[in-house]
């Protein structure tokens, strides 16, 4: 069966083919890993960011501390009253419901 093409033509487009592919792979693969690299490293900023502002400050901190010491010296202070009720009704003799 004859060729409609000279022989050294076939040759010359499958070569020619495979170096376009070639050269379509390596630019994929470079899309690719910028694309992989740049959301990583804005994963991992995003993360370290978040971490870092939610960090409370060092007033912060203080503030936090003597608020709960507050707190917790007014709920020793009413069981110290409601103690001393008790006592005093004790005291009286008068009947505890």
């Amino acid at each position: 069966m004859e060729s409609l093409t000279e022989p050294g033509i076939r040759s010359y487009f499958v070569q020619s083919l495979q170096t376009c592919k070639e050269a379509k792979m390596k630019y994929y693969t470079r899309v690719l890993n910028l694309s992989l690299l740049a959301g990583f490293v804005l994963v991992v900023g995003g993360v370290l960011y978040f971490k870092y502002k939610g960090r409370p400050t060092v007033a912060a901190k203080n503030a936090k501390m003597e608020n709960d010491r507050l707190y917790i010296l007014n709920k020793i202070k009413m069981v110290q009253i409601d103690r001393q009720k008790q006592n005093n009704l004790l005291i009286t003799d008068t009947p505890f419901y």
